[in-house]
C-alpha cells in the first residue's frame, strides 16, 4: 500500500469501484497497519513531532519517488502541513490527499497520544455530497476548492514529545532508511518520468 500510495492513484479509483465507498481514503487511513512501511517506525520514533515530520519529508521518496509533496509552512501561529503532488485536481482522486492528510493525523494522535484536532483542513477537489466521515476522521473545520491540500495544525504541536520513542531503536532505523534511500535513483529526468508513466499504464 505504501508504495502505491501516489503514484498508482489509480487503484483508489478502482478499490473505491469496488467498493462503493467515496471515504475509501479517509477509512484506510485510519488502519492500525504501518502502511507507510519503515517510515511509520522511523515517525514513531523520533523524538518530537517536529522530528517525526522532518523525517517523513527526508525520506518521502521512499514513499513515491523524487516527488516533494510533502511540506511544512511556518507562520506565526500557525503550523501547515502541505500535500501538494504535481498532478491537476481534475486528475487525481480526491481519495489521494484525503488518505495521505489524514493518515499523517492518525500517527500524531497515535504517536503523541493525544486527541489532536487541526484547526482545519483544506482540499483542492469539490465537496463531497456526504461529509459526515470527513467531519468524524478530521474532526475539524472543512475547506474544499482549495489551493492546496493541507492541514492547518497548532505551532505548539510541533514540540510535543512523543512517548514511543526509543532513542537507540531510532538509531538503527534512521540509518535503515538513509541506507535505502540512497540506493533510490533519483530519476528526476524527464526520460525516467516519461519511463515511469509508461510502466504505470502498462496494467491497463
Amino acid at each position: 500500500a505504501a508504495g502505491a500510495t501516489l503514484i498508482n492513484w489509480k487503484a483508489y479509483l478502482a478499490m473505491t469501484a469496488r467498493t462503493g465507498n467515496p471515504a475509501y481514503g479517509l477509512h484506510l487511513a485510519e488502519q492500525h497497519a504501518p502502511l507507510f512501511g519503515a517510515l511509520d517506525y522511523c515517525f514513531r520514533h523520533a523524538a518530537t513531532v517536529r522530528e517525526a515530520l522532518r523525517r517523513l519529508f527526508v525520506y518521502q521518496r521512499l514513499l513515491h519517488g523524487p516527488i516533494q509533496a510533502l511540506s511544512l509552512v511556518e507562520e506565526p501561529g500557525l503550523a501547515r502541513l502541505c500535500f501538494l503532488p504535481p498532478l491537476p485536481v481534475e486528475v487525481l482522486p480526491a481519495q489521494v490527499p484525503q488518505f495521505v492528510l489524514a493518515r499523517i493525523l492518525t500517527m500524531l494522535r497515535r504517536d503523541t497520544r493525544r486527541a489532536v484536532v487541526p484547526r482545519k483542513a483544506s482540499f483542492r477537489h469539490p465537496a463531497p455530497a456526504d461529509l459526515s466521515e470527513h467531519r468524524r476522521v478530521l474532526g475539524c473545520p472543512l475547506k474544499f476548492g482549495a489551493p492546496i491540500d493541507a492541514l492547518d495544525l497548532d505551532p505548539a504541536l510541533l514540540e510535543l514529545p512523543l512517548p514511543p520513542a526509543d532513542r537507540w531503536l531510532d538509531t538503527i532505523l534512521s540509518r535503515y532508511a538513509s541506507e535505502m534511500l540512497a540506493r533510490r535513483p533519483h530519476e528526476d529526468d524527464l526520460v525516467s518520468r516519461v519511463r515511469r508513466a509508461i510502466a504505470d499504464t502498462l496494467p491497463g
